[in-house]
């Protein structure tokens, strides 16, 4: 469901879509990350970690601001405590708006702030009453890194990113990406 902090939000993610056609620069690449995670159940709270992946795809629209489209497997997560269990598995797409700041001709610091819709699928269960379900929400989500150029068109980077859930939900990415014009 929308709210007004939602509608602001997506306003510059929408304007900044539409310039790409102008961008400097595209680019994609692949990560390899490690999420943490709380749950709440009505049986128990339960705090995991798992690894997953992520492919992303972005504009660079001007020396500063761009654009990123990307998709997440957070991971399948289990966790027990005496006869309670929870297994859940994650996965996330989302759009944002990036801001970087190059430092030197090679390494550039980044920050990003975007919408995503997280997927749930969860089993949840007290040792003799399971509890299945699924949630589809959109959330709030925001992120920085560091990125390393090797070269023209080739680059290293690691990123921390955060979504605004009730509990806490967070994931550290490590990747590389190609860049296709531009910069």
């Amino acid at each position: 469901m929308f709210d007004r902090k939602s509608f602001w939000l997506a306003i510059p993610i929408v304007a900044a879509l539409g310039m790409t056609a102008s961008a400097e620069g595209f680019y994609a690449g692949a990560s390899w990350l490690s999420t943490g995670a709380e749950f709440e159940t009505a049986f128990d709270d339960f705090d995991t970690d798992d690894s997953g992946w992520k492919v992303f795809a972005g504009a660079d629209f001007t020396t500063f601001l761009g654009v990123e489209l990307s998709y997440r497997d957070l991971g399948d997560f289990s966790d027990s405590s005496g006869s309670n269990t929870f297994d859940a598995e994650l996965t996330v797409y989302d759009a944002s708006v990036r801001g970087f700041l190059p430092v030197g001709r090679a390494i550039e610091l980044f920050a990003k702030v975007g919408y995503s819709n997280l997927a749930t699928d969860f089993v949840a269960s007290d040792g003799s009453s399971p509890i299945s379900g699924d949630a589809d929400e959109w959330e709030l989500f925001y992120g920085f890194g560091v990125g390393i150029k090797l070269g023209e068109s080739f680059g290293l980077r690691a990123e921390w990113e955060e979504w605004d859930v009730d509990t806490s939900l967070n994931s550290f990415s490590a990747g590389a990406y190609i860049r296709f014009g531009g910069k």
